[in-house]
């Protein structure tokens, strides 16, 4: 089954989900997708480009920030902090 993602825009209350509230993500059928965006307005379509663009630092810890410079060959200063690793990991190009 296919699956869409939709953020809500404000506090829905559904017989299939039950009370949605408004920053929710939820992850449903294309045609309730559409029901919750164009008849009650009440969500907006997740772009599949916003959900790729996640930055290569994000959700690691700092031992995982380190092994990923160094597999990159990128030195890391010393005293560097959790987020000057994930500045450099961001800016490093891609492999």
């Amino acid at each position: 089954m296919e699956l869409v993602e939709v953020e809500i825009l404000t506090q829905t209350i559904t017989s299939q989900y039950g009370v949605l509230s408004q920053g929710d993500i939820l992850r449903t059928s294309p045609e309730f997708a559409k029901h919750l965006v164009e008849d009650a307005g009440a969500a907006k379509f997740v772009a599949a480009k916003e959900q790729s663009s996640a930055k290569p630092s994000e959700g690691l810890k700092v031992e995982d920030l380190k092994a990923a410079l160094e597999a990159k060959g990128i030195s890391i200063p010393e005293g560097a902090k959790k987020a000057d690793l994930a500045a450099l990991l961001d800016s490093a190009p891609a492999a």
